[in-house]
Protein backbone atom coordinates (compact mmCIF):
# COMPACT_ATOMS: atom_id res chain seq x y z
CA UNK A 1 0.00 0.00 0.00
CA UNK A 2 0.90 3.43 -0.27
CA UNK A 3 2.35 5.72 2.30
CA UNK A 4 1.39 9.30 2.98
CA UNK A 5 4.26 10.77 1.87
CA UNK A 6 3.61 9.29 -1.88
CA UNK A 7 -0.07 10.38 -2.54
CA UNK A 8 0.56 13.44 -4.07
CA UNK A 9 -1.60 16.15 -4.10
CA UNK A 10 -3.92 14.50 -7.23
CA UNK A 11 -6.31 12.61 -4.86
CA UNK A 12 -8.88 11.35 -7.36
CA UNK A 13 -7.36 9.05 -9.52
CA UNK A 14 -5.07 8.10 -6.51
CA UNK A 15 -8.01 7.23 -4.31
CA UNK A 16 -10.58 5.80 -6.69
CA UNK A 17 -8.42 3.51 -8.90
CA UNK A 18 -5.43 2.61 -6.22
CA UNK A 19 -6.79 2.97 -2.39
CA UNK A 20 -10.51 2.13 -2.33
CA UNK A 21 -9.71 -1.09 -4.89
CA UNK A 22 -6.85 -1.95 -2.72
CA UNK A 23 -9.11 -1.54 0.52
CA UNK A 24 -11.79 -3.41 -1.48
CA UNK A 25 -9.40 -6.60 -1.91
CA UNK A 26 -8.14 -6.40 1.13
CA UNK A 27 -11.48 -7.57 2.92
CA UNK A 28 -11.66 -10.82 1.10
CA UNK A 29 -8.10 -11.19 2.88
CA UNK A 30 -6.28 -11.52 6.16
CA UNK A 31 -8.52 -9.60 8.45
CA UNK A 32 -5.14 -8.82 10.48
CA UNK A 33 -4.73 -5.93 7.76
CA UNK A 34 -8.07 -4.45 7.80
CA UNK A 35 -7.59 -1.86 10.88
CA UNK A 36 -4.46 -0.92 8.71
CA UNK A 37 -6.10 -0.55 5.30
CA UNK A 38 -9.57 1.46 6.70
CA UNK A 39 -6.82 3.75 8.88
CA UNK A 40 -5.72 4.50 5.57
CA UNK A 41 -8.69 6.33 4.65
CA UNK A 42 -8.10 8.67 8.12
CA UNK A 43 -4.62 9.44 6.48
CA UNK A 44 -5.92 10.29 2.90
CA UNK A 45 -8.84 12.65 4.64
CA UNK A 46 -6.15 14.66 6.68
CA UNK A 47 -3.71 14.74 3.76
CA UNK A 48 -5.80 16.04 0.75
CA UNK A 49 -8.62 17.63 2.95
CA UNK A 50 -11.68 18.87 1.08
CA UNK A 51 -11.29 16.71 -2.41
CA UNK A 52 -12.14 13.72 0.06
CA UNK A 53 -15.71 14.44 -0.34
CA UNK A 54 -16.74 13.47 -3.91
CA UNK A 55 -15.02 9.87 -2.66
CA UNK A 56 -16.92 9.54 0.79
CA UNK A 57 -19.62 7.28 -0.84
CA UNK A 58 -17.01 4.81 -1.90
CA UNK A 59 -15.28 5.09 1.49
CA UNK A 60 -18.81 4.30 3.45
CA UNK A 61 -19.46 1.77 1.23
CA UNK A 62 -16.04 -0.07 2.03
CA UNK A 63 -16.71 0.69 5.73
CA UNK A 64 -20.24 -1.03 5.21
CA UNK A 65 -18.53 -3.96 3.72
CA UNK A 66 -15.53 -3.95 6.26
CA UNK A 67 -17.88 -4.11 9.18
CA UNK A 68 -20.05 -6.74 7.75
CA UNK A 69 -17.04 -9.15 7.61
CA UNK A 70 -15.57 -8.02 10.70
CA UNK A 71 -16.88 -11.11 13.08
CA UNK A 72 -17.28 -8.76 15.72
CA UNK A 73 -13.87 -7.50 16.28
CA UNK A 74 -13.39 -4.65 17.67
CA UNK A 75 -10.31 -2.98 16.46
CA UNK A 76 -12.21 -3.30 13.47
CA UNK A 77 -14.94 -1.69 14.34
CA UNK A 78 -13.07 1.27 16.30
CA UNK A 79 -10.76 1.81 13.11
CA UNK A 80 -13.86 2.48 11.28
CA UNK A 81 -15.13 4.25 14.18
CA UNK A 82 -11.77 6.59 13.98
CA UNK A 83 -12.15 7.14 10.00
CA UNK A 84 -15.99 8.47 10.22
CA UNK A 85 -15.29 11.55 12.22
CA UNK A 86 -11.57 11.95 10.63
CA UNK A 87 -13.52 12.26 7.31
CA UNK A 88 -15.63 15.02 8.74
CA UNK A 89 -12.98 16.87 9.90
CA UNK A 90 -10.98 17.13 7.48
CA UNK A 91 -13.35 17.16 4.31
CA UNK A 92 -15.00 20.36 5.90
CA UNK A 93 -13.79 23.88 4.26
CA UNK A 94 -14.30 26.23 6.86
CA UNK A 95 -15.49 28.59 4.79
CA UNK A 96 -18.11 26.47 2.91
CA UNK A 97 -21.39 27.35 3.70
CA UNK A 98 -23.10 25.17 6.77
CA UNK A 99 -25.62 23.47 4.02
CA UNK A 100 -22.51 21.97 2.33
CA UNK A 101 -21.23 20.84 6.08
CA UNK A 102 -24.60 19.38 6.13
CA UNK A 103 -24.62 17.75 3.72
CA UNK A 104 -21.17 15.91 4.07
CA UNK A 105 -22.66 14.78 7.50
CA UNK A 106 -25.77 13.45 6.43
CA UNK A 107 -23.50 11.49 3.48
CA UNK A 108 -21.62 9.75 6.43
CA UNK A 109 -24.49 9.30 8.53
CA UNK A 110 -26.93 7.80 6.49
CA UNK A 111 -25.73 4.33 4.95
CA UNK A 112 -24.46 4.11 8.71
CA UNK A 113 -28.36 4.64 10.11
CA UNK A 114 -29.83 2.36 7.17
CA UNK A 115 -27.91 -0.62 8.80
CA UNK A 116 -28.52 -0.20 12.34
CA UNK A 117 -31.40 -2.19 11.88
CA UNK A 118 -31.23 -6.34 10.37
CA UNK A 119 -30.15 -9.43 10.76
CA UNK A 120 -26.30 -8.41 10.91
CA UNK A 121 -25.46 -8.20 14.31
CA UNK A 122 -21.61 -7.40 13.61
CA UNK A 123 -22.90 -4.68 10.62
CA UNK A 124 -25.02 -3.29 12.85
CA UNK A 125 -22.96 -2.88 16.30
CA UNK A 126 -20.27 -1.53 14.45
CA UNK A 127 -22.78 1.01 12.75
CA UNK A 128 -23.69 2.00 16.10
CA UNK A 129 -20.02 2.47 17.02
CA UNK A 130 -19.59 4.94 13.79
CA UNK A 131 -22.18 6.71 14.98
CA UNK A 132 -21.58 7.65 17.87
CA UNK A 133 -18.12 8.61 17.32
CA UNK A 134 -19.43 10.83 14.83
CA UNK A 135 -22.52 11.89 17.17
CA UNK A 136 -19.66 13.01 19.40
CA UNK A 137 -17.22 14.76 17.45
CA UNK A 138 -17.66 18.70 17.17
CA UNK A 139 -18.82 18.61 13.51
CA UNK A 140 -22.07 17.04 14.51
CA UNK A 141 -23.83 20.58 15.24
CA UNK A 142 -23.48 20.90 11.38
CA UNK A 143 -26.22 17.76 11.03
CA UNK A 144 -29.30 18.61 10.15
CA UNK A 145 -32.46 17.97 12.02
CA UNK A 146 -33.77 15.82 9.31
CA UNK A 147 -30.04 13.80 9.66
CA UNK A 148 -30.64 13.64 13.71
CA UNK A 149 -33.99 12.39 13.18
CA UNK A 150 -33.15 9.91 10.85
CA UNK A 151 -30.73 8.25 13.66
CA UNK A 152 -33.24 8.45 15.84
CA UNK A 153 -35.84 6.75 14.45
CA UNK A 154 -33.49 4.16 13.14
CA UNK A 155 -31.75 3.48 16.42
CA UNK A 156 -35.50 3.80 18.36
CA UNK A 157 -36.68 0.61 15.55
CA UNK A 158 -33.28 -1.30 16.38
CA UNK A 159 -33.73 -1.41 19.88
CA UNK A 160 -36.83 -3.21 19.66
CA UNK A 161 -35.47 -6.32 17.76
CA UNK A 162 -33.28 -8.56 19.24
CA UNK A 163 -30.53 -9.05 16.91
CA UNK A 164 -29.85 -5.66 17.72
CA UNK A 165 -30.22 -4.56 21.15
CA UNK A 166 -26.17 -4.02 21.52
CA UNK A 167 -24.21 -2.17 23.70
CA UNK A 168 -23.05 0.38 20.86
CA UNK A 169 -26.72 0.82 20.19
CA UNK A 170 -27.63 1.75 23.50
CA UNK A 171 -24.02 3.50 23.93
CA UNK A 172 -25.86 5.64 20.89
CA UNK A 173 -28.49 6.78 22.69
CA UNK A 174 -26.22 8.31 25.98
CA UNK A 175 -24.59 10.04 23.45
CA UNK A 176 -27.33 11.34 20.86
CA UNK A 177 -28.88 12.20 24.87
CA UNK A 178 -25.97 14.34 25.16
CA UNK A 179 -26.01 16.03 21.52
CA UNK A 180 -29.59 16.63 20.44
CA UNK A 181 -31.63 16.33 23.37
CA UNK A 182 -34.20 18.06 21.84
CA UNK A 183 -35.08 15.74 19.00
CA UNK A 184 -34.31 12.74 21.09
CA UNK A 185 -37.34 13.47 23.30
CA UNK A 186 -39.59 12.33 20.52
CA UNK A 187 -38.31 9.02 20.90
CA UNK A 188 -37.51 8.60 24.56
CA UNK A 189 -40.53 7.06 26.08
CA UNK A 190 -40.11 4.30 23.13
CA UNK A 191 -36.21 3.92 23.85
CA UNK A 192 -36.90 3.58 27.75
CA UNK A 193 -39.41 0.79 27.29
CA UNK A 194 -37.48 -0.81 24.95
CA UNK A 195 -33.88 -1.10 27.23
CA UNK A 196 -36.09 -2.09 30.02
CA UNK A 197 -37.87 -4.80 27.97
CA UNK A 198 -34.29 -6.08 26.88
CA UNK A 199 -33.17 -6.65 30.46
CA UNK A 200 -34.78 -10.01 31.27
CA UNK A 201 -34.46 -12.13 34.72
CA UNK A 202 -31.28 -13.82 34.18
CA UNK A 203 -28.69 -12.99 35.91
CA UNK A 204 -25.42 -13.38 34.05
CA UNK A 205 -22.66 -11.53 33.34
CA UNK A 206 -23.90 -11.07 29.95
CA UNK A 207 -27.24 -9.52 31.27
CA UNK A 208 -25.38 -7.61 34.17
CA UNK A 209 -23.50 -5.89 31.64
CA UNK A 210 -27.16 -5.15 29.51
CA UNK A 211 -28.06 -3.86 33.02
CA UNK A 212 -25.54 -1.55 33.19
CA UNK A 213 -25.89 -0.14 29.76
CA UNK A 214 -29.68 0.43 29.90
CA UNK A 215 -29.32 2.31 33.93
CA UNK A 216 -26.37 4.51 31.77
CA UNK A 217 -29.26 5.00 28.78
CA UNK A 218 -32.11 5.80 31.21
CA UNK A 219 -29.81 7.84 33.40
CA UNK A 220 -29.05 9.96 30.62
CA UNK A 221 -32.36 10.67 29.06
CA UNK A 222 -33.19 11.70 32.70
CA UNK A 223 -30.29 14.46 32.92
CA UNK A 224 -30.59 15.71 29.36
CA UNK A 225 -34.21 15.12 28.43
CA UNK A 226 -37.66 17.16 29.13
CA UNK A 227 -38.91 14.94 31.62
CA UNK A 228 -42.70 15.74 30.74
CA UNK A 229 -41.54 13.43 27.93
CA UNK A 230 -41.07 10.17 29.66
CA UNK A 231 -43.48 10.91 32.64
CA UNK A 232 -45.83 8.30 31.92
CA UNK A 233 -42.86 5.73 32.47
CA UNK A 234 -41.23 6.64 35.43
CA UNK A 235 -42.97 4.23 37.46
CA UNK A 236 -41.54 1.89 35.70
CA UNK A 237 -38.29 3.33 35.20
CA UNK A 238 -38.26 3.56 39.49
CA UNK A 239 -39.20 -0.35 39.34
CA UNK A 240 -36.25 -1.38 37.39
CA UNK A 241 -33.72 0.81 38.62
CA UNK A 242 -34.14 -0.28 42.37
CA UNK A 243 -34.23 -3.84 40.89
CA UNK A 244 -31.04 -3.10 39.69
CA UNK A 245 -29.57 -1.13 43.06
CA UNK A 246 -29.71 -4.86 44.54
CA UNK A 247 -27.28 -5.88 41.50
CA UNK A 248 -23.56 -5.55 43.05
CA UNK A 249 -22.37 -5.45 39.78
CA UNK A 250 -24.59 -2.21 38.77
CA UNK A 251 -25.51 -1.14 42.10
CA UNK A 252 -23.47 2.40 41.97
CA UNK A 253 -24.94 3.37 38.61
CA UNK A 254 -28.40 2.64 39.43
CA UNK A 255 -28.03 4.36 42.96
CA UNK A 256 -27.14 7.63 40.82
CA UNK A 257 -30.12 6.94 38.24
CA UNK A 258 -32.01 6.35 41.32
CA UNK A 259 -31.34 9.85 42.63
CA UNK A 260 -32.02 11.55 39.22
CA UNK A 261 -35.30 9.66 38.86
CA UNK A 262 -36.58 10.48 42.14
CA UNK A 263 -36.03 13.85 41.53
CA UNK A 264 -37.59 14.21 38.79
CA UNK A 265 -40.71 12.24 40.19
Amino acid sequence: LLSASSMGSSVSPLLKQELVAQVSESIESNSSSYEHIISLYEVLARVHGKNIVPHIRDIMSTIISTLTSSAGCFTIHQACANVVPAIARYGMDPLSPDNEKSSIIDSLARPLSEVLMGRHEFLASGAALCLKALVESDDWRFASNQTVNMVCLNLSRALEEQVTQTHSHMGLVVSLAKCNPLILEGYALSLIRSVIDICGPEETEISAQKHLNAIQLINSVLKHVDPSSICSEMEQILLFLEKCHSDQFVSSAAAQALLNARTIA
